[in-house]
């Protein structure tokens, strides 16, 4: 707890209990005012294990007083802020990919002719009228006095 990582390792508590047996602890990253007392805490033979709870007290006092460390503000853990601001890049990256994928295509600009042959007589009466894919035209042509039609 005092380090923010586990003392001994391992993917099973097998491992991890092997570990306890038989590596040496590293103590490096803890403070190191509390060192003696987690040596003391972690002795492999019970014998010489802390007996309770006032001789850790005692211990404590004693390296505060032996040693006067200034109080300094505790370590500033970047690694959460650090996953935190990259999951928000990845999500700002994924909504860019997926709003530019699903964008509407430019529409191309060509130029078309077309030809409508009408029977002799006709004339076209107003402008066509083109569907927005191109495929179908609508006009309206009349002959001499007879009623409009549409096509």
């Amino acid at each position: 707890m005092l380090t923010g990582k586990r003392l001994f390792q391992g993917e099973s508590a097998v491992e991890i209990l092997g570990g306890v047996l038989n590596k040496e602890r590293d103590l490096s990253d803890a403070p190191p005012r509390v060192h003696r007392l987690l040596r003391w805490c972690l002795e492999k033979d019970r014998k010489d294990r802390l007996a309770s709870i006032s001789d850790a007290r005692r211990l404590l006092t004693e390296n505060v007083a032996a040693t006067p460390v200034a109080m300094a503000a505790p370590p500033i853990r970047k690694h959460p802020l650090v996953w935190a601001l990259a999951l928000i890049a990845l999500i700002t990256v994924a909504s860019l990919v997926f709003a530019l994928r699903n964008r509407p295509t430019a529409i191309k600009k060509t130029t078309a002719r077309l030809t409508i042959p009408l029977p002799p007589g006709q004339e076209i009466t107003s402008y066509p009228a083109i569907t927005r894919d191109g495929r179908t035209v609508a006009y309206v042509t009349q002959q001499g006095a007879d009623k409009p039609q549409l096509y």
